[in-house]
């Protein structure tokens, strides 16, 4: 009989600030792309498009004007003393920007590029439903994964949905029978997903991220989110309780994010009617870009086992890609249910 597998599995994370896709052709290692989920607005100017075409700087024009997009946004948002615009803001599409299903469209487009095999199996990532009615609601996150899926649709692939915890746990705990903790912390949501041979048992989103703690601490200080942000990604350390005004600032949020993630976790595992009682503890996995500052992963820890979680903990890691373990999860989670 002919092999009937995909010839291609694709996975996605369409995240606040980063969207990461990993694929592969069938039996060859995956790869890879990146770009920054942002974008500009630069002046209309013949000499403008030339120069942007001439370094290869990704950009669209739309009503006469025209707009950089993915890590050139930065780049002239630093040179500019300027904020980049975001297509997404809390997980989902902006809604405060009408251009945000224009740009990202242009991104996701760009970054998956021609497609190798119609119809082949593409898994992005979701936010979890929040609790208590918090933002992003159902109605934005309803939305968000229906654009999402008819976009990939379009562009010919069988997309699939799955939420961002669930991915971690499928990038990082195979070897544990995919039962654990996955938490990815984002910049736009925290998502957390417990899961039990495979299964989903709870799901859900905190309304923090790394977003947050930007823009608290440019409040604070007086300066850009765009500018600490890019001063957080150069270095930024928890295990450091001095240094710069915007260090300290940055420090001071990220320790408050840690809390409230550690108590909403408390009260969502705690009110669970159906928490299953387990012999074994189980491991949680730290994932996303809001997780890389050194310390980080031992802060998280510490707040966690001093509080009543329900759950006995057999043990806390980071992700071994922390920025790409969602698209890793994505991906891993596409082969695992889609190969013949």
């Amino acid at each position: 009989m002919p092999d009937s597998s995909p010839a291609q599995f694709v996975g996605v994370d369409v995240g606040t600030s980063r969207i990461v896709v990993q694929r592969s052709l069938l039996d060859q290692p995956p790869t890879q792309h990146t770009e920054l989920n942002a974008y500009i607005e630069l002046p209309n100017t013949p000499a403008v498009l030339t120069s942007l075409r001439s370094r290869k700087v990704p950009c669209r024009t739309e009503d006469g004007r025209v707009l950089a997009f993915g890590k050139w946004s930065t780049t002239f948002a630093e040179l500019f003393h300027s904020e980049v615009c975001r297509p997404m803001s809390e997980g989902c599409v902006n809604g405060r920007d009408e251009r945000s299903t224009y740009m990202l469209e242009a991104l996701l487009t760009d970054l998956l590029g021609k497609q190798v095999s119609p119809g082949s199996p593409l898994v992005f990532s979701v936010p979890s439903q929040g609790v208590d009615g918090s933002r992003p609601g159902r109605a934005d996150l309803a939305f968000h994964q229906t654009f999402l899926q008819q976009l990939f649709t379009r562009l010919g692939y069988r997309a699939v949905p799955l939420h961002e915890g669930e991915a971690v746990v499928y990038s990082e705990l195979a070897e544990e029978n995919y039962t654990g903790i996955g938490i990815s912390f984002g910049a736009g949501l925290c998502n957390i997903s417990f899961t039990y041979l495979s299964v989903p048992i709870i799901d859900f989103h905190l309304a923090r991220g790394g977003d947050w703690i930007d823009a608290s601490a440019a409040a604070i200080v007086n300066e850009k989110t765009t500018r600490v942000r890019v001063i957080k990604e150069r270095g930024f350390s928890l295990r450091q309780d001095g240094g710069t005004f915007v260090n300290q600032s940055l420090n001071l949020f990220y320790r408050q994010l840690i809390e409230e993630v550690v108590q909403e976790m408390c009260t969502v595992f705690s009110n669970h009617d159906e928490l299953p009682v387990l012999e074994e503890p189980v491991p949680v996995v730290l994932a996303g870009g809001t997780a890389m500052p050194a310390g980080f992963a031992e802060q998280f820890s510490q707040a966690l086992m001093a509080s009543s979680f329900p759950l006995k903990i057999s043990g806390y890691r980071l992700a071994s890609d922390p920025l790409n373990a969602v698209a890793d999860g994505c991906y891993r989670y596409a082969k695992a249910n889609f190969s013949a």
